[in-house]
């Protein structure tokens, strides 16, 4: 599996060309994967530089480090994204409640110090400067978050990366081709309907456009997204998913917004991380609106770089926006909220049904 996940990272996420310089952030469990990694990223002629992590690293930031050094981002990552021509991140945690404890005004120093960084590989991407690509290796600790063992998380990922088929590389670029045709269709609307049986929202997408995520930034990938204009979005949403944000978990979660602007917002679980979260700067707006589409990603695993690509779900992120869609909003956080959309829902383009019952009409 890792020859083929590495291959796939390098050759297809990122098309590395000889020379081009990539940093590769994980941690020392995903040798494996890091292993197969350096083979192909040297096979193919790119510069890797290595940012390995240990167990508790994060932990003991916050415990110890001051408030100078909680406010200064590493240099490695702000070189990395200021100048390398791509970044490969892995995770592959210890523990994933590890700064569950942390204070709140410590993860917000880091969040903020952070989101100039945030800003400037969002730049770079739009431009086609900077590539990068998220995924996941299957430690123990992934798998509990997930509530499977570590041999079906394992599955799991090969299943969602379609790591399990003989062409990899093909068999996304087919989903690319299905999901193309999709973008196509949503840039021909520009005002937009949600209609779900617990909320009803609407919001416009005048001047922005639709972007086919298929696995070139995330793997697994397979969804479309945008991000709508931020003074647009009315109405209120509803979401069944659970997240999981820097070890702490949020469940049921509404949100009322006006003009744009979230006025209200409540959890069932996980109230005080959403008002945290609602504390961070710009993070009161959506920055993208996105429906998943990946059939090989069928239920939640508290992991919102597949819950996000559940098909029969779509998902608004709070916070930044991405410029490649014509978005302008920065903040620091960029958080995804998923719910399902079961019989009785639809997605209205310009009043035609686009999207009904988990389904899409075009």
């Amino acid at each position: 599996m890792w020859d083929k996940y590495a291959d796939l990272l390098v050759r297809y996420c990122l098309d590395l060309q000889p020379g081009q310089r990539v940093l590769v952030q994980s941690t020392y469990l995903a040798e494996p994967l890091l292993q197969a990694l350096s083979k192909h990223i040297y096979q193919v002629g790119a510069l890797p530089e290595w940012s390995i992590g240990f167990n508790d690293q994060d932990h003991l930031k916050f415990k110890y480090a001051s408030e100078q050094a909680l406010k200064s981002p590493s240099l490695l990552i702000k070189t990395a994204s200021e100048s390398f021509d791509a970044i490969i991140y892995c995770s592959a945690s210890f523990n994933a409640s590890s700064l569950s404890s942390t204070e709140s005004e410590k993860k917000k120093m880091v969040s903020e110090a952070f989101a100039s960084i945030s800003h400037t590989r969002l730049q770079r991407g739009k431009t086609g400067e900077l590539k990068w690509v998220i995924c996941q290796y299957p430690t123990n600790a992934a798998a509990q978050v997930a509530e499977m063992s570590e041999t079906e998380f394992h599955d799991f990922i090969q299943t969602s990366c379609f790591l399990n088929t003989q062409d990899p590389i093909k068999s996304w670029q087919t989903l690319s081709n299905q999901q193309q045709k999709i973008v196509e269709k949503l840039n021909e609307y520009t005002s937009f309907q949600i209609s779900h049986p617990e909320f009803e929202c609407s919001l416009s997408t005048k001047n922005r456009v639709w972007i086919n995520s298929d696995g070139k930034r995330n793997m697994p990938s397979g969804e479309v997204f945008t991000s709508p204009d931020e003074t647009s979005v009315n109405g209120t949403l509803f979401f069944d998913h659970p997240t999981v944000f820097q070890g702490k978990l949020l469940k049921n979660i509404r949100l009322t917004l006006r003009e744009g602007e979230i006025i209200n917002w409540n959890a069932e679980y996980g109230q005080e991380c959403l008002d945290y979260l609602m504390s961070l700067d710009g993070a009161r707006y959506i920055g993208e609106f996105a429906i998943g589409n990946n059939p090989n990603i069928t239920r939640p695993t508290k992991h919102i770089l597949f819950d996000e690509k559940i098909s029969k779900t779509i998902h608004f992120a709070i916070g930044s926006a991405y410029p490649e869609t014509g978005g302008t909003h920065q903040a620091a956080v960029h958080l995804d909220f998923i719910t399902s959309m079961p019989k009785g829902s639809r997605i209205l383009g310009d009043g035609q049904i686009l999207y009904e019952n988990g389904v899409f009409k075009i």
